[in-house]
């Protein structure tokens, strides 16, 4: 079985981006859904990779990684 991992919070920091910063680009009012899709208690759409993605200047399939659990 496996499931996927959202590295979105890591590359984010290694980038330098705040949560603040990212979420405003997004199209959130307040970083509260970030850290919720962040931390795993509200997936992220296709849309949000895709926007992640051209923000953190980096490939969709670097932002997911596939665990066996």
């Amino acid at each position: 079985m496996s499931r996927k991992v959202y590295r979105i919070k890591l590359i984010r920091k290694e980038r330098n981006v705040s949560a603040k910063e990212l979420a405003k680009e997004m199209g959130y009012k307040t970083t509260t859904i970030l850290y919720k899709k962040e931390n795993l208690s509200v997936p992220f759409t296709d849309k949000d990779l895709k926007i992640a993605s051209e923000i953190l200047k980096c490939k969709i399939d670097k932002l997911i990684e596939i665990v066996e659990i």
